[in-house]
């Protein structure tokens, strides 16, 4: 009986859509994946860090429009690279879970161990779901999945990085 009770009173917290009065979200999110792989008999090994900041205004009570400004560290045997990157964003909810897509491009790139160094822009694209905890009526906390696609022209023609990243997000309803 007490675990129901407690249950219970922490549903509240957990929160259904709460935040539906509130028009615009301060974000931060962090994500990290690692890969290791053998290919040909060839030891492959990557890793991602994205970093990410959001702003976004809700249009509805199931959609959101904004724009994010990330930096995105990438790994791969012996090439290296960083980027900034920033573009639009949106979302759709389902109560307090979400679904995004968001299309980003470089801005500013920094790139060792490449033979290649071609200053043009590379593009983003990023999808996922993930879930708002509401600790309160303004703060939220959000785990998510992200599907990301990030071409690196200024590394090479042709390469390009696709994976999933686990990632965990601290949200402001204002």
């Amino acid at each position: 009986m007490k675990k129901i009770l407690l249950i219970l009173l922490a549903l509240p917290m957990i929160g259904l859509g709460q935040n539906i009065n509130k028009k615009m979200i301060l974000a931060s999110n962090s994500s990290f994946s690692f890969q290791n792989s053998f290919e040909n008999d060839k030891f492959n090994a990557s890793s991602n860090i994205l970093l990410n900041g959001s702003f976004g205004y809700r249009l509805t009570n199931s959609f959101l429009v904004g724009g994010n400004v990330s930096f995105t560290s990438m790994q791969a045997n012996s090439i290296s690279s960083q980027v900034f990157m920033f573009g639009p964003f949106i979302r759709a909810y389902l109560n307090d879970a979400y679904f995004f897509f968001a299309f980003e491009m470089s801005g500013n790139n920094n790139t060792s161990g490449s033979v290649y160094e071609n200053p043009t822009a590379s593009p983003s694209i990023k999808t996922g779901f993930g879930y708002q905890v509401f600790l309160n009526e303004f703060v939220s906390l959000n785990p998510n999945i992200t599907l990301y696609n990030n071409k690196y022209g200024q590394i090479g023609p042709d390469y390009y990085q696709t994976g999933i990243l686990f990632g965990f997000g601290f949200e402001l309803h204002l």
